[in-house]
């Protein structure tokens, strides 16, 4: 002990005091005595006062309230240093840095950092550290020991700090809130972060490459990639992680280890990170939002992934095609679809999934889970997207906007596809008819022709069909349910394509022009068939007898001729069969005597709309069909088909007794009464009968003159 000029000198660590009594208390630090005992724990204290201080911590008694949050301390030393927070007072300055700091021990553990001192070595490993507390908190790593006890979860942790930030998973508390958008965080820590994304700061930067960083943590990943750093490596698959902290969490994926489990529906997560952001769909919490459309995330990288379809960056290219992909997840699943990899099998079916993801949702169809329910229709989803989608139709968002002609989609991938109807891009192309298509999902269906797969079964009547949309309409048939309801007339609808049809009924308006005839169509696919017509292409061929078709549907009902579905909707009140559902309609009007188009010229009305197309033309003489031989011209087109026989001396009708060929059905069947002796046309003047209509007129004249 040294006394100089006015002060008293430690000679153990050079300290200054005031007063002898200042430095005989602060003496006993290095001898280590620590003469006040708590009589309810084990811990012991250097002054008496700081003995006062703890034994607040098992009384819980608190006198000192902040006035201005009513936040209670131990000591009125405490509430002074607390009421800095809300004054923004710093009065404790480093001589080095200028940094302000509220309390004289936060400035003390801060000029350590500039004189590099850690006086407080650990005698385990010989770790040092700049304070006690820290000290002490390190030590509990070796000997396992961790007092802090959560009671509401019975956790434990080695400092009171953890314990009262976990404390905040609990109640929720968010104590750190954002000065310009007033978003509140449960850590300090994670404000920082926040707040630089308000001022675009990157303040860690690396020293080799000048790349800049938002945290600390991404900058110690990056410099790795420079020092060649060894990677961590799982012992039972071999892959490789940049932190220890990557590897445990990727061990979890091998033991099914889920230690984090969500306390509002019970969920389990294998990192606390996926927990956090789970949380955030039962608080419908997005906190990153898009500055260019308002579009919100749960996650900063949900929200960096979007930024990049304004920018239209895709750094991800895959080396087999010319794709590319805003990340790499994204790059990494596209390049099963070349290499054919579908390592997640179902243990109940073993259908096997390119990703994880896929075998989750393919697991609920066997559970008949769905997780998603709407609160507005009580409609339940298996998969997120679908429940994503679904919700548009309440609300009407339509969030992606066609910039070539103002239509407007719920869905990116409804938009890409329409965008490819102004470009005519058609890049998915089968190996098998080299025919191209502007989707995957569209070259999969083509693909079901020539193969003949019919995957989806009817569990009332059987019926195969090769496609999951298909069947879900077909069962509507059984049940009756008709969901799409048109909001101009009420009229209800099985599929969402016949209210799409009927909704262009309302519009009076047919912008797309036949080139070849006067004729107009509410929409491209009308008019394309109907071209067919003028042209004679039949680019829809059957894989079993090479018959063609000018359209998909008059395919599809004719395959229905080789396959063992022949005809199956049936009248139910003659028996008669038919392959389509909507011949089945048309006949039905034989039986009920309904005919609801009706000609506004004449007021004549016709069981169905072809019917009446027809009719029309006689009022306006109108004859689409021309002969490119002879140029004759003709109201129907099967009335030019079978002109077309006298020019190429088709008879494609055979007797089938005498074999005799006929160019057209009526000759047939009037031939096949030679056969039959049937005579089903009388005269009513002399009872004679005769086996056409022709005969009988012809007969007719003798008694008449």
């Amino acid at each position: 002990m040294a006394k100089g000029e006015n002060s008293y000198k430690c000679k153990l660590c050079f300290k200054v005091y005031a007063s002898e009594s200042g430095l005989r208390k602060h003496t006993k630090r290095h001898s280590g005595e620590n003469p006040y005992k708590c009589e309810l724990c084990p811990k012991a204290f250097v002054y008496k006062s700081i003995l006062s201080l703890h034994m607040s911590t098992h009384t819980g008694e608190k006198r000192y309230k902040c006035e201005l949050c009513l936040k209670a301390f131990a000591s009125g030393d405490y509430l002074k240093i607390h009421t800095r927070i809300h004054t923004g007072e710093k009065p404790f300055i480093c001589e080095f840095c200028s940094k302000g700091f509220i309390c004289s021990r936060s400035l003390n553990n801060h000029l350590k950092i500039h004189t590099e001192d850690k006086p407080y070595k650990c005698c385990f490993c010989h770790k040092a550290f700049r304070s006690r507390a820290q000290l002490q908190e390190h030590i509990r790593t070796h000997t396992k020991e961790r007092p802090y006890m959560c009671n509401l979860c019975d956790k434990a942790f080695t400092s009171g700090r953890n314990l009262k930030t976990h404390l905040r998973t609990h109640t929720r508390e968010k104590p750190f809130i954002c000065s310009l958008c007033c978003e509140a965080f449960a850590y300090g820590e994670s404000l920082k972060r926040h707040l630089r994304m308000h001022s675009v700061v990157m303040p860690y930067k690396c020293s080799m490459c000048g790349v800049v960083f938002h945290e600390s943590a991404e900058l110690k990943l990056h410099l790795r990639s420079h020092t060649r750093e060894q990677k961590r490596q799982c012992e039972l698959c071999g892959k490789e992680f940049q932190t220890l902290r990557d590897l445990k969490s990727h061990f979890r994926i091998h033991t099914q280890e889920r230690p984090f489990t969500c306390e509002i529906c019970s969920k389990a997560f294998k990192d606390s990170m996926s927990l956090k952001l789970h949380i955030r769909t039962h608080a419908g919490e997005k906190p990153y939002k898009c500055k260019l459309c308002d579009e919100a995330y749960a996650s900063s990288s949900g929200l960096s992934n979007h930024s990049k379809n304004h920018t239209g960056q895709k750094p991800y290219k895959c080396s087999l095609c010319p794709k590319a992909f805003i990340n790499g997840p994204r790059l990494k699943e596209h390049s099963k679809t070349h290499t054919g990899e579908k390592p997640y099998e179902c243990n109940l079916c073993s259908t096997a999934f390119a990703n994880k993801g896929s075998l989750i949702c393919h697991i609920r169809i066997h559970t008949g889970e769905e997780p998603y329910k709407c609160e507005f229709c009580s409609k339940a989803f298996r998969e997120r997207i679908t429940f994503s989608n679904h919700m548009y139709s309440h609300t009407g968002q339509k969030p992606y906007k066609c910039s070539l002609c103002d239509k407007a989609f719920v869905v990116r991938c409804a938009l890409q596809l329409h965008i490819r109807a102004h470009t005519g891009e058609k890049p998915f192309k089968c190996n098998l008819c080299e025919k191209a298509f502007p989707s995957g999902q569209r070259l999969k269906s083509h693909k079901m022709c020539h193969t003949g797969e019919k995957p989806f079964k009817c569990n009332l009547c059987n019926t195969a069909f090769a496609h999951k949309n298909s069947l879900r309409c077909h069962i509507r048939i059984h049940t009756g349910e008709k969901p799409y309801t048109c909001r101009t007339c009420f009229k209800a609808f099985r599929h969402p394509s016949a209210l799409r049809c009927h909704m262009k009924t309302h519009v009076k308006e047919k912008s797309f022009k036949c080139n070849f005839c006067e004729n107009t169509f509410l929409d491209i696919h009308k008019l394309s068939i109907h071209t067919r017509m003028h042209t004679g292409e039949k680019p829809y061929k059957c894989t079993l007898c090479d018959k063609a078709f000018s359209d998909e549907l008059q395919l599809n009902i004719h395959t229905k001729v080789h396959t063992n579905e022949g005809k199956p909707h049936k009248c139910n009140l003659c028996d008669r069969t038919f392959s389509a559902s909507f011949s089945l309609k048309r006949h039905m009007r034989t039986h009920t005597e309904e005919k609801p188009y009706k000609c506004d010229v004449c007021c004549r009305a016709f069981a169905n709309g072809n019917g009446l197309t027809v009719h029309l033309r006689t009022h306006s003489g109108e004859k689409p069909y021309k002969c490119k031989l002879c140029h004759r011209e003709f109201a129907r087109w099967n009335s030019l088909n079978i002109h077309n026989r006298t020019h190429t001396g088709e008879k494609p009708y055979n007797c089938s007794l005498c074999h005799k060929a006929f160019a057209y059905l009526n000759s047939l069947n009037i031939h096949a009464r030679t056969h039959t002796e049937q005579k089903p046309y009388n005269c009513s003047l002399c009872h004679k009968g005769f086996i056409s209509g022709c005969a009988l007129k012809r007969h007719f004249i003798t008694h008449t003159g």
